[in-house]
């Protein structure tokens, strides 16, 4: 079996948000074709069940542990601003990845690396592009991040504007050239590579776009965990320590909730995942919402909701949470900053909301009609299968050439 070194930012397990949905899915994938080797870093100290759930799928592990996260965060900015670097360069440069990724190209005839986000570029560009044997790399860069941190920096102020501004702007530059120096570049999403092709025109033969898809299976079983809570709810799901969806929910409570209380009074919020920031943990037994924090399956939160929110202010790429929701048979109401870059059956689109007008409309109107609601459950719940399992999204790898096997 040829070897494949796959490079990322995040240890890949659990697959529990964001970006670790992606890159498990992805070494899951790839392990049916190839002998994964795998470097890449971790936040936190792993655990037996952690190193279990990748242990099938990789041939070889070398991570590197990120503690004292503020302290990394700081002496990377001081780091990046001596370099001229990108604070997200900084931040994951370290010599005993280097050198583990230098002496794993020097033993093994890789076919391809595969690099998971721009901050982990630096490691194949430093040398592998320059071995005696030919290997494909390729970049995936899931969205154009630059553009995220653009979008951050007009809703901050004093020195985090100038922090996230600089950001963006040395985070083009740094796509820009990556886009030059790599064989294929992904991204999530149509739109994605539509902004990346528009910052580099004369590369646009190089970058794809791969969905992320959903597990169908998982989100359609009935959990292990049972969840008893006779009210009824409606449920946003996330990382909750990700401004994104800090900002979305700030946004959803101080404007739309106390009058959608008004007119619902018996209706409870769940706000479901880990890390919740301060300001909405504030909110948290008050005027019928709860915060959970972290939970070890959202599946239960999901499955006894009326139905899901969504409604993100600011987003890129494609929400997990939106593709979850309806694997789960569950309509979700959403922003267009939600549903960007996601193919959506009529019923769902037919959800998403512009203003505060739009979200109480929506609510009322499927609270009060558990017929609609069953319709469109049985809708996405389909849709999702037909359109969005993994092994359907990740096909498209070999369908469209980005990754070749050998036929020897």
């Amino acid at each position: 079996m040829e070897k494949l070194l796959f490079l990322s930012h995040v240890f890949p397990a659990p697959p529990n948000k964001g970006n670790k949905i992606r890159a498990f899915n992805l070494i899951k994938f790839l392990s049916q074709y190839f002998e994964i080797h795998l470097g890449c870093f971790s936040d936190r100290d792993l655990t037996e069940d952690d190193l279990n759930q990748l242990k099938p799928y990789i041939a070889q592990l070398y991570y590197v542990p990120i503690k004292h996260r503020t302290t990394h965060l700081l002496t990377s900015f001081s780091l990046s601003l001596l370099t001229n670097k990108t604070i997200t360069y900084a931040y994951f440069s370290n010599t005993k990845l280097q050198t583990w990724v230098d002496s794993q190209v020097k033993q093994y005839k890789f076919n391809t690396c595969y690099v998971f986000c721009t901050s982990m570029a630096q490691y194949a560009t430093k040398g592998i592009s320059t071995r005696a044997y030919q290997i494909n790399l390729l970049l995936d860069l899931v969205d154009v991040d630059s553009s995220k941190w653009l979008l951050f920096s007009n809703k901050a102020q004093f020195i985090k504007k100038w922090i996230y501004q600089r950001e963006a702007k040395k985070l083009a530059s740094y796509e820009k050239a990556l886009v030059k120096q790599f064989n294929t570049c992904l991204l999530v999403s149509q739109q994605e590579a539509h902004e990346l092709t528009q910052m580099a025109p004369n590369y646009g033969n190089k970058i794809h776009f791969i969905e992320n898809g959903v597990d169908t299976v998982f989100f359609s079983q009935k959990p292990t965990i049972s969840l008893q809570l006779k009210v009824p709810y409606i449920v946003f799901t996330g990382a909750m320590d990700y401004w994104a969806n800090v900002d979305a929910m700030l946004w959803f409570i101080k404007n739309v909730w106390s009058d959608l209380l008004e007119i619902l009074p018996e209706l409870k919020l769940f706000i479901v995942g880990s890390n919740p920031h301060k300001a909405l943990r504030n909110y948290h037994g008050k005027n019928n919402i709860y915060i959970t924090g972290y939970v070890q399956d959202i599946r239960p939160y999901l499955k006894n909701s009326l139905f899901a929110i969504a409604p993100l202010q600011i987003s890129r790429g494609i929400q997990n949470k939106v593709l979850e929701a309806m694997a789960s048979g569950k309509p979700i109401i959403l922003s267009p900053s939600a549903a960007n870059g996601l193919n959506l059956n009529q019923e769902q689109l037919s959800l998403i909301c512009q203003t505060k007008e739009d979200y109480l409309t929506q609510i009322q109107t499927l609270y009060n009609n558990h017929f609609l609601i069953e319709r469109i459950s049985k809708a996405n719940q389909n849709w999702i299968k037909s359109n969005y399992s993994w092994e359907q999204c990740l096909n498209k790898l070999f369908h469209n050439k980005i990754i070749k096997i050998s036929k020897d």
